[in-house]
């Protein structure tokens, strides 16, 4: 695995979500816009299927020693390997961002909240590197916010309305999407395969990580 891969989540703290991604791929099936491979566990553009996420719903037990990419709670997780989303030739590889915003257009039920992790914030993660902490938690969700920024951030519409849409336009940002649901998107600028400026976003914010890191 390399550190320039990039991780997608998307977050059903109270859901099955081995059920929710079955009926996702269902969806998918049925889409114009998107292809998959249950086989592979594939869902691509069809437009360019060279770009692509593998999708899985992971089961984590309570007490599991190693660190994880992603959070220790019931949520789709979408991977794209660094090779992969360096063909990306859009400012900031948004064609990895707008795959996931029509993925998000096709679940089947909207989730808490949904990131993606840059590759040198999915490395530190997996590094168990020092200051580096999940987007989401049980007891960020439970509160109605993120617990730390990541280099794309999905704000589903009651997520969305407990932060504030003109709040969220003036974060240091590079892209703002509403989606038609009423759910915000934001883009920390940068490379996703290298690092973006997402510790700015955590600060303006005033995420629990943010307030708890040293610089």
């Amino acid at each position: 695995m390399s550190d320039g891969d990039i991780f997608g989540v998307f977050a059903y703290p109270d859901s099955d979500v081995r059920a929710i991604k079955s009926d996702l791929f269902d969806r998918v099936e049925d889409s114009s816009v998107l292809s998959e491979s249950v086989a592979e566990r594939i869902i691509a553009s069809s437009k360019n299927d060279r770009y692509f996420y593998t999708v899985d719903a992971p089961e984590y037990a309570p007490d599991e020693p190693h660190i994880t990419v992603t959070p220790r709670l019931p949520c789709l997780v979408l991977r794209r390997d660094e090779s992969g989303v360096r063909q990306a030739e859009e400012p900031g590889r948004d064609e990895y961002v707008d795959l996931f915003a029509v993925i998000y257009e096709h679940l089947p039920e909207c989730p808490a909240a949904g990131y993606i992790l840059d590759g040198d914030q999915s490395g530190g993660l997996i590094d168990g590197t020092n200051y580096y902490e999940h987007p989401i938690t049980a007891a960020s969700l439970a509160n109605e916010q993120f617990n730390d920024a990541a280099w794309v951030m999905l704000f589903p519409p009651a997520l969305a309305d407990a932060y504030g849409i003109q709040g969220l336009q003036q974060l240091p940002i590079r892209r703002f999407d509403e989606l038609a649901d009423g759910a915000v998107l934001i883009v920390a600028p940068g490379d996703p395969t290298l690092s973006t400026e997402w510790r700015e976003i955590a600060s303006e914010l005033g995420t629990p990580a943010a307030d708890s890191r040293p610089f």
